[in-house]
């Protein structure tokens, strides 16, 4: 396990090292979660720490296997292309 020591500065805030702002694909504008207990400890969480965990605890009974963000934004676009093609071949109602 590897440790950091990392200064806050006058706005409350630490910059996160590169190493592990590449490991876990962090850029600018990436929301993580921070969690502290009772202990005193303090975790910082990635997005794709949240999503394995919401995953676990709600497996997608109905896929096959998880989808990846890129997959699931291409299904959306697709559901969303059927919906317009639906409206524009509905037949006029009066």
């Amino acid at each position: 396990m590897r440790s950091w020591n990392l200064t806050v500065g006058p706005k409350g805030q630490i910059t996160l090292p590169i190493e592990i702002r590449r490991k876990f694909d962090l850029n600018p504008k990436t929301t993580v979660t921070v969690v502290f207990d009772d202990d005193d400890e303090v975790q910082v969480i990635s997005p794709r720490a949240r999503l394995h965990a919401m995953r676990a605890k709600y497996p997608p009974a109905y896929l096959p296997q998880p989808m990846t963000w890129a997959e699931v934004k291409a299904a959306a676009r697709e559901e969303v292309a059927q919906n317009v093609w639906d409206e524009m071949h509905q037949p006029d109602q009066p």
